[in-house]
């Protein structure tokens, strides 16, 4: 597993990978997957964005961007 997290003034950035057994990412979204909707919906309740990459057999990756206010803006 490899997690890797990156605060710069606009955004917040978290890559995680790892090499396990991965999934098909559009069959999985396709059956509404309880694990990864709720990522999604809370990356989009940040205003954020993900993005999964994987296939069976090869792990997966998750690249998660939030964009980050300035202190006292929000």
């Amino acid at each position: 597993v490899s997690i890797d997290i990156v605060i710069l003034p606009e955004r917040l950035s978290i890559d995680y990978s790892d090499n396990g057994k991965g999934f098909d990412v559009d069959g999985t979204l396709a059956k509404k997957s309880i694990g990864l909707t709720s990522i999604q919906s809370r990356a989009k309740f940040l205003n954020g964005n993900i993005d999964v990459e994987s296939r069976p057999g090869h792990g997966v990756n998750y690249y998660i961007t939030i964009p980050v206010s300035p202190r006292g803006s929000a």
